[in-house]
């Protein structure tokens, strides 16, 4: 297929648009320089995979107006274009939809963000189901690969302090399932292929806590673990003392789809790294 992939040089975006461009897929892929989520447009191609954002809850808080904007409204657009043109789009969500007070979530539990970034990312999963029943919304938990050359995302801050040994305060109440980014991919060719649109939830199996994923870093890239801080997240009153997001995966590995399990994907980036 040819697909066109939004926001190719982010973490997200680059590894699904490397991955399958691997699995013989011609990628279109859309960079800041390209690409402008204030006019969003879409080249001539099979289907879209819609990875660009502003994708942390700082960068959500710093300008609220910007993020529902460009989170929201520029995702709205290019969902009903791309059903105006009979392109199915893959809408690529979060866990952070959820509270994390009634894990694991199935695809169906009503969403629950305390964050605006959260609320951001469930209104334009709103607006890309609304668009189309062919669109697809991948919702993605914490996500564990490689961006430039270097560890991606939260695996970055992580392996660098861990490298730098500085304090490293991890939560040990707030739980994620890590999902390998290499896993990303072959279920975006699933529900384009077969049309499956709807919601979908990508995630590892085991629910860990930050402090325990960041033991297994250390672990894995063979780095002493004595920065790390076991810390204690402060939820308020209003939220459980507990935040897991964990999400039930079981619709998707029931058509057959695995998830990698967090050691082996860490030792995956390490030694792509090497």
């Amino acid at each position: 297929m040819r697909i066109f992939v939004t926001g190719a040089t982010g973490f997200v975006g680059e590894n699904v648009a490397r991955d399958l461009a691997a699995r013989g897929h011609e990628v279109i892929g859309a960079t800041r320089e390209t690409f402008m989520l204030e006019a969003p447009t879409i080249p001539d191609v099979e289907a879209v995979v819609h990875c660009a954002a502003i994708a942390t809850v700082k960068d959500c808080e710093a300008d609220p107006a910007r993020a529902v904007r460009l989170n929201v409204d520029a995702t709205r657009t290019l969902a009903r274009e791309a059903a105006r043109r009979g392109i199915p789009l893959v809408f690529t969500s979060t866990d952070l939809v959820f509270d994390g007070g009634d894990a694991p979530y199935a695809e169906d539990a009503p969403t629950s963000a305390p964050t605006l970034y959260g609320r951001t990312k469930a209104d334009a999963e709103r607006a890309v189901l609304e668009a189309s029943a062919d669109h697809a919304v991948l919702r993605l938990a914490l996500v564990v690969g490689a961006h430039g050359g270097a560890p991606g995302g939260f695996l970055r801050w992580l392996v660098q302090g861990l490298r730098d040994r500085v304090r490293l305060p991890l939560y040990v109440n707030q739980r994620r399932a890590p999902l390998y980014a290499a896993d990303i991919a072959p279920v975006v060719e699933l529900v384009v292929d077969r049309r499956l649109g709807g919601i979908h939830h990508l995630a590892s199996e085991r629910s860990l806590t930050r402090e325990a994923i960041g033991r297994s870093a250390a672990r894995a890239f063979d780095l002493p673990d004595d920065a790390i801080v076991p810390t204690t997240l402060d939820r308020g009153p209003d939220l459980p003392s507990v935040d897991d997001c964990a999400l039930d995966t079981r619709a998707l590995r029931a058509r057959g789809v695995t998830f990698t399990p967090l050691e082996t994907a860490l030792a995956f980036v390490r030694d792509r790294l090497r």
